[in-house]
């Protein structure tokens, strides 16, 4: 690996961990470690608004710690 690639690829995983150093999504990232969860399961389990887990599972999302998907069966619920 030369010094520019190592370079870049450590920045990358900076901005991947500083994601992270949020409490709220280090509680995201930990309770998914386990389980696929709604969205709504996360809401209740940590005690704050969707528009506030929206904000934080865009920036998980884009620092690719977590994924949504449909579910499996009629397609109609999202987890993350």
């Amino acid at each position: 690996m030369n010094a520019e690639s190592y370079e870049t690829d450590l920045r990358r995983r900076a901005a991947r961990f500083a994601a992270l150093g949020d409490p709220i999504r280090l509680a995201i990232v930990e309770r998914l470690a386990v389980t696929d969860c709604a969205p709504s399961d996360l809401e209740k389990r940590l005690g704050i608004r969707s528009n506030l887990l929206a904000h934080h599972l865009e920036i998980l999302e884009a620092a690719g710690w977590v994924e949504r998907h449909r579910s499996a069966g009629a397609g109609r619920r999202r987890y993350v």
